[in-house]
């Protein structure tokens, strides 16, 4: 079996057969899946399972395998929901390969195996439904080896030219799970055997699979209202490394990487002088398999912004950082092997945004990687990943977030903002870090401005009026925060007097009353960001006789 990575172009993972599944029901030619062409091209036995749920009746495609010169190399195609109509470079198709085939669009699950054989007069697709044999198709041509282009391995739609020229009419409506490619032809025994593994939830092998969320070792989402140097104050969700803010690092909310709620929330802002975030000593050394996560929006790109370190005396240590080896890029280091440094080879940072950066070491290939916002990136050496020799070594010190300690090498500390910091304690995939790049959670404590809605704009003198304060989450104040939250409302008169009334709303808003006995033009504000509905002046007058 071939174990390649793909691309999910416009589609998303939903529940599936075991854990997740490709999501690829959204109507015409936009979601599709794009797998590395290197897993079938040259292929001449071969076996395709997977498990397929659809509702759709008329034609769609599975699989298509196309190069430069020929667009139906190999295509898995349903002219429709009980007719299957295979081809092996045939243009057009071959009408007698055609083959009835029990319903496939039930909505529920269904394990669909294509099998290949080839010989030297001709070549043979055979297609199993839930371990059921459908029917065989004759292609006098299918001796040949799959010829295919870079962009030509498509899962979900029909290619009328190499990686693209989709037809809504052909693309497939549904969720694909747990597909497999083994280059050789599988047996009858061989299929059952797969079947009957996932169907109890497993491996297709038998090994027993787990479908638990990512957990990392730890997580500082940085959402506290603000830090003044207390310990334990920076919090680890997973509530066993709570860190320190060190020399004036505090949290900030009005401009998160991901904007809402849920989204990402507050985040740690560093003054590149002499802020950090100091981890207790109890956090683990990392020397095994690991994997570092954080979004980032520099101020600045200077040498020795230090997103992540452990290198606290320079003694084995390792760090994340930003500009060490040239404005914009990154660079994965360990004073414990060789090459020391691995950087990428452009500049991938840009100031003042938000960029989802992640670190992979892979103890077992001794590897590491470099993500930006979930794409690997060239380093050191042109791959996607560099190799190195010697063992992955232990500094004695603490580690850090936003810059080196007060005892290691303090010119090195990162100015801007970074918020949620992750460490596993396994190397991720680009499948588990794209999922990570795209999580958000709730900001039950975030507070993106107040409201002051003044409803009917008038006050009246002598009798109250009332002033509506809202806790906004969101910039449309769309959700509220539930908290109890201290304001101050002020009302500026004419004169410049200013009176002022401490309210403390819960539950995301307040009704708050006023009495102005003087027919004139008021000012209201708040002590925070806010924002007014009907407008901030309010035009007071006498109140009418009886």
């Amino acid at each position: 079996m071939y174990k390649r990575q793909g691309e999910a172009v416009s589609a998303s993972t939903t529940e599936g057969f075991i854990c997740n599944a490709a999501d690829l029901s959204a109507t015409g030619t936009n979601d599709y899946l794009s797998l590395d062409h290197n897993a079938i091209n040259g292929l001449k036995d071969f076996t395709l399972s997977a498990w397929v749920n659809t509702a759709r009746t008329s034609a769609q495609t599975i699989l298509s395998v196309a190069n430069s010169n020929q667009s139906n190399e190999a295509v898995f195609y349903y002219e429709n929901n009980t007719s299957s109509w295979p081809t092996l470079r045939e243009s057009p198709f071959n009408t007698s390969t055609k083959t009835t085939v029990s319903n496939i669009s039930t909505g529920s699950w269904k394990h669909h195996v294509w099998t290949r054989k080839t010989n030297v007069n001709n070549g043979e697709l055979c297609l199993y439904i839930d371990n059921v044999l459908q029917g065989c198709s004759t292609h006098n041509n299918g001796e040949f080896a799959i010829d295919v282009d870079a962009t030509g391995f498509i899962l979900g739609q029909e290619q009328d030219s190499l990686g693209g020229d989709f037809d809504s009419s052909q693309a497939f409506s549904g969720l694909l799970d747990e597909v497999l490619l083994f280059d050789k032809l599988l047996s009858v025994n061989d299929i059952n055997n797969i079947y009957n593994n996932q169907v109890q939830g497993k491996n297709w092998d038998g090994t027993e699979r787990s479908c638990g969320p990512l957990e990392p070792i730890a997580e500082w989402r940085m959402d506290e209202q603000t830090w003044n140097g207390s310990t334990g104050e920076v919090i680890d969700q997973t509530g066993n490394f709570n860190g320190q803010s060190k020399n004036g690092a505090d949290t900030a909310q009005s401009s998160p990487a991901i904007v809402g709620n849920p989204g990402t929330c507050a985040y740690g802002t560093f003054d590149g002088v002499n802020d950090y975030v100091a981890l207790p000593t109890s956090f683990e050394n990392q020397q095994g398999s690991f994997t570092i996560t954080a979004w980032i929006n520099p101020s600045n790109l200077q040498s020795g912004s230090r997103i992540f370190a452990d290198d606290e005396n320079n003694s084995r240590g390792y760090a994340f950082s930003l500009g060490d080896p040239g404005s914009g890029q990154l660079r994965f280091y360990s004073r414990g092997v060789s090459p020391v440094s691995v950087d990428t080879l452009s500049a991938v940072i840009s100031a003042d945004t938000w960029t989802f950066v992640t670190a992979v070491h892979n103890f077992d290939t001794k590897t590491r990687e470099i993500y930006i916002n979930g794409i690997a990136q060239t380093v050191t050496g042109g791959g996607t990943s560099n190799t190195y020799s010697g063992n992955w070594g232990v500094d004695t010190g603490i580690a850090s977030i936003g810059g080196e300690t007060d005892s290691g090498e303090t010119g090195n500390r990162f100015t801007g903002s970074i918020d949620e910091v992750r460490m596993y304690d396994s190397a991720l995939s680009a499948a588990e870090i794209e999922g990570v790049y795209r999580e958000t959670h709730p900001c039950d404590s975030f507070i993106d401005h107040f409201e002051i809605d003044t409803l009917n704009g008038q006050g009246l003198t002598c009798e109250p009026d009332i002033i509506k304060l809202r806790v906004c989450s969101d910039p449309s104040c769309s959700i509220l925060n539930p908290d109890a939250v201290d304001v101050v409302l002020s009302v500026s008169d004419s004169m410049s007097d200013v009176l002022t009334k401490n309210v403390i709303i819960v539950g995301g808003e307040i009704d708050v009353e006023y009495i102005h006995t003087k027919a004139e033009v008021v000012s209201l504000s708040l002590d925070q960001t806010f924002e007014c509905l009907n407008g901030c002046l309010l035009y007071t007058s006498p109140s009418p006789r009886d």
